[in-house]
């Protein structure tokens, strides 16, 4: 759904973060971080615009390393009228960005347009025949003719939500006939035949899970549903969803809840329709956080949904499938380290590049090693008298500007309270420090979802009045504490290592 605006992006927020009537406010941020949107779900990497690059990159790896080959974007046509210009603007900047990571694209076309164009004047009743025949032209020369374009058996899928408002065959045999070849036409799965169209693809199916039905049922019932249109499945589209809890108040909303069973729901139909003879499988959808049938990554379901999909395709593909779950979470870090703007796009881009070949691996090994040259300074260990204070400080790059921070002594977090202070900063002060407070100290720093553990710092108190040099505090000055210096260093060293 390539409907989303943000301050960052087009200088606003847009009504599918706000709602169509002010339902929420995104400037408004709780406790936790979270903007107040109009979902009942948060996504993972916060609410984005459609046009970002970095989060369309983001997005498309992710897609990439769960199994998906493409996206489909739901796309309202070249009218200037309402947020249409802005979704044909972030479709573009969509289908560009697949192209450039080797996934395939397809267009979803709103029909529903029509009926809106209709209603301000700006289309004709006589017109709609020739409006749609030039959408369809447009799309000929722009979309359908690129390589990495959807298509099927030599023709290119194309998609339409309805028929909504178009519910004569006739009208749409007549757009679609200047074309040089008719694309493989899909319309809604209760709708095709009033749009004279190839096939019917399926959306959201609530009925399947009816009565806390058994798998078998389930599988049945599915079986009896993606072959209703049609027995031919080169002509049917099944789908998987992962529920359906929308945040629309009548009459927007006219659909019931549909149970997300903690992943089962979406498991059990994309496995059927992988293991059965459709060549496409749709899932619906990667983002329509208002009616809640997102399967990107959110805060309430994590990567659930794309970990799913990497088992039914790895059940699918065997070995050729290469990728696991922990890939899953390289692009969202390739995001954060983009946001953050600290590391040389070139780095950046050779990430991108391995993600894109499939090589995790070094993605991975290149990811960290940016993320640990965000903290610049590393804590020095110390050794005090006691009543002294314990100080250990971190500097982390100055272009990363949004993060946190953690203290811990041998492992365990520590608290601002009885002498301590900024255990959330990047300076760490233990006051009047006791032999109590000697230790092996640790920062780490949260960047989003990259966390960097400096390294080990100890801190030593000596309670002993000949000062630094009696390491072991028994009133001498000896190789003992020679000794007991090199051991209590070593360790330090050792922990900073592992």
């Amino acid at each position: 759904m390539p409907w989303y605006e943000t301050p960052d992006g087009r200088g606003f927020w847009g009504s599918h973060w706000t709602g169509f009537n002010a339902e929420a406010d995104p400037t408004q941020v709780d406790p936790s971080g979270r903007r107040d949107v109009w979902s009942n779900y948060y996504p993972l990497i916060e609410p984005y615009d459609s046009i970002d690059p970095f989060v369309l990159e983001c997005q498309l790896l992710q897609m990439k390393l769960a199994g998906i080959d493409g996206v489909i974007a739901d796309w309202y046509g070249l009218a200037s009228a309402t947020d249409y210009p802005l979704i044909h603007e972030a479709t573009e900047a969509l289908f560009t960005a697949a192209g450039e990571q080797d996934m395939l694209f397809a267009a979803c076309f709103e029909d529903r347009t029509v009926d809106f164009l209709l209603s301000i004047g700006v289309l004709q009743p006589t017109d709609v025949t020739s409006h749609l025949a030039s959408t369809f032209a447009w799309m000929q020369s722009n979309w359908f003719s690129q390589p990495q374009y959807l298509i099927k058996d030599g023709r290119p899928v194309l998609l339409n939500f309805g028929p909504i408002s178009v519910t004569d065959g006739a009208t749409w045999d007549a757009a679609l006939a200047p074309l040089p070849v008719r694309p493989y036409f899909f319309a809604l799965h209760n709708l095709w035949t009033l749009a004279n169209a190839d096939g019917a693809f399926m959306w959201v199916h609530w009925s399947v899970w009816n009565g806390n039905p058994t798998l078998e049922v389930i599988r049945d019932r599915l079986a009896v549903l993606f072959s209703g249109p049609s027995s031919n499945p080169d002509l049917v589209i099944p789908s998987a969803v992962p529920g359906f809890d929308d945040v629309y108040e009548p009459p927007m909303q006219t659909f019931p809840f549909l149970d997300y069973r903690g992943g089962d729901t979406f498991r059990e139909a994309l496995s059927f329709a992988v293991e059965g003879p459709w060549p496409i499988v749709q899932l619906p959808t990667w983002n329509d956080y208002g009616e809640g049938t997102m399967i990107e990554p959110t805060r309430e379901f994590g990567y659930l949904f794309l970990e799913i999909v990497q088992e039914v395709r790895r059940d699918e593909l065997g070995a050729a499938f290469p990728y696991t779950a922990s890939d899953l979470r390289l692009p969202s870090k390739l995001l954060t380290l983009r946001r953050l703007g600290a590391t040389p796009s070139s780095e950046l881009d050779a990430i991108a590049a391995a993600l894109r070949n499939g090589d995790t691996q070094a993605a991975s090994e290149a990811i960290e090693d940016a993320s640990e040259a965000l903290v610049t300074t590393q804590p020095a260990s110390v050794i005090v008298d006691a009543g002294q204070s314990l100080t250990f400080t971190i500097a982390v790059a100055a272009a990363a500007s949004q993060f946190s921070v953690t203290w811990s002594r041998d492992g365990v977090l520590l608290a601002d309270g009885d002498g301590v202070s900024g255990s959330a900063s990047t300076a760490l002060q233990i006051a009047s420090s006791s032999p109590l407070s000697a230790g092996v100290y640790t920062a780490t720093v949260s960047f989003g979802d990259i966390a960097v553990e400096s390294a080990s710092a100890l801190g030593a108190v000596r309670a002993s009045p000949l000062g630094a040099s009696d390491v072991n505090n028994d009133g001498l000055v000896d190789t003992d504490d020679a000794n007991e210096f090199i051991t209590l260093f070593e360790a330090a060293s050792s922990r900073s290592r592992e």
